[in-house]
């Protein structure tokens, strides 16, 4: 099969400043299952009834479940099944292998199951969460750019995680977003190469007494069963796997001494989704003061806890917020900063402006990220988005929390953004999203 070269340098521009040229849908004759990633193994290999009658591996796994099961259908809306944490067209491309005490694991999202995959005795103190992403699940629809699409989605569940995990006494330990990913390929049992990215590790606190003395190292075999190594070779991604992959840098962000966000405090599990086919039509009337600032208050307090917070710069398009005079603004620690009164709304958007009556949305909000000339390409493309995903997951909570929806903005105009907000050259918009009071398609999806 005939492939493409790119760079990785190239292939961040391409999320990124050149995202609108060079994205497109990628044809692949390969079926690509609706739900979830599928796989075949043998029922008859189970995780040992030890582990499955601990209270202790039930609570943690319903940690794992609310993160990653789905959550509510949702006839008339063009993506309807839907999960706590969003994702583009709910797609949903995360696999959530898991290590609890030794026992390595698939939980099963179509299925609702757990497979199970083997022993390792080196890990048999350990409880973690591999969470790896099947790529070509979102690349499918959106080219290349499924990888930064895919990322986000990846940093939605790390911020929710911290929240989730400390919240309800499962003790997270480590985010690991830097590991040596080949050994764990190995320990899973995934073949090389695979078409899978090992995202990110998570460490959690074994306080589980249960014994597992009677087991020794054993792998059961499995398999997707459906592959496209062949179709991300073709846009460039096979190379940014190898790399991630082989990569001897370590990064570790110790979470024992997280503590809640205060300004989450008041905040439930829950996000709003708005879409349908006709498109979304918003009947915000003007955001209040308080509201606007508590959504501020939530940035700032997100980004002083992630990893790299101080790479991020965060606009506002600000039209109908009450104590803001219209015009684009950029947060400065507690205060935003009024840069421009005048702009051209429509500019922001490339197409599918039809679907949208921004004019009435309060606001728009971007995140930019700075990149550093040492910065290896390959991390750029990593933590910029993985990070943005982190930190708008808090976005997320507090806007369903004030009855508002939050939109996502992918087809974002960056040439335009990059003028009006007199961004560096070295800034690149990660992630946009527009935010309101829809009409009357909005859904709260609640986790259990």
């Amino acid at each position: 099969m005939e492939t493409a070269s790119i760079s990785l340098k190239e292939l961040f521009n391409s999320l990124t400043i050149k995202r609108h040229t060079h994205n497109r849908n990628t044809t692949s004759f390969e079926f690509v299952p609706f739900l979830g990633s599928i796989f075949t193994y043998e029922q008859s290999h189970t995780i040992p009834s030890v582990i499955k009658q601990s209270v202790h591996f039930q609570s943690w796994l319903n940690i794992v479940k609310f993160h990653f099961k789905y959550e509510h259908y949702q006839d008339g809306n063009p993506y309807k099944f839907h999960k706590y944490v969003p994702s583009a067209r709910g797609i949903h491309p995360l696999i959530p292998f898991f290590i609890y005490k030794g026992h390595l694991c698939i939980y099963n999202i179509v299925e609702d199951n757990i497979i199970y995959i083997g022993f390792d005795k080196e890990k048999e103190n350990e409880i973690e969460l591999i969470i790896g992403i099947d790529l070509w699940r979102t690349c499918s629809i959106y080219g290349s750019f499924g990888l930064a699409l895919s990322l986000l989605d990846l940093g939605h569940v790390i911020g929710s995680m911290k929240i989730e995990a400390n919240g309800t006494g499962q003790q997270l330990r480590k985010v690991c977003y830097m590991f040596n990913r080949s050994e764990y390929r190995n320990k899973l049992g995934l073949l090389h190469p695979n078409d899978i990215f090992l995202g990110v590790k998570l460490v959690f606190q074994c306080n589980d007494p249960v014994c597992n003395d009677l087991f020794v190292s054993k792998r059961y075999p499995y398999s997707k069963k459906y592959h496209y190594h062949d179709e991300l070779e073709r846009i460039g991604l096979m190379d940014f796997i190898a790399v991630m992959e082989f990569s001897s840098n370590t990064l570790i962000d110790d979470q024992y001494h997280w503590q809640f966000p205060r300004s989450l405090l008041k905040t439930g599990r829950e996000r709003t989704s708005n879409n349908s086919y006709v498109g979304l039509m918003d009947l915000s009337k003007p955001l209040k003061t308080a509201a606007f600032e508590q959504i501020c208050q939530v940035i700032k307090e997100t980004k002083e806890k992630i990893l790299y917070g101080y790479k991020f710069r965060i606009y506002f398009v600000i039209q109908h917020v009450i104590g803001y005079e219209k015009g684009l603004y950029y947060l400065d620690g507690d205060e935003c900063i009024l840069r421009m009164a005048t702009f051209q709304l429509d500019e922001f958007l490339f197409y599918e402006k039809s679907f949208f009556n921004l004019q009435k949305s309060p606001f728009l909000l971007f995140f930019s990220y700075l990149v550093e000339d040492y910065e290896a390409d390959h991390l750029k493309i990593f933590y910029s988005h993985v990070l943005a995903g982190e930190l708008m997951q808090g976005v997320s909570r507090i806007v369903s929390h004030l009855d508002m929806y939050a939109r996502p903005i992918r087809n974002m105009n960056d040439a335009y953004i990059k003028k009006v907000f007199s961004l560096g050259d070295k800034e690149r918009v990660i992630y946009g999203l527009f935010a309101g009071t829809g009409n009357g398609r909005s859904t709260k999806i609640k986790g259990d």
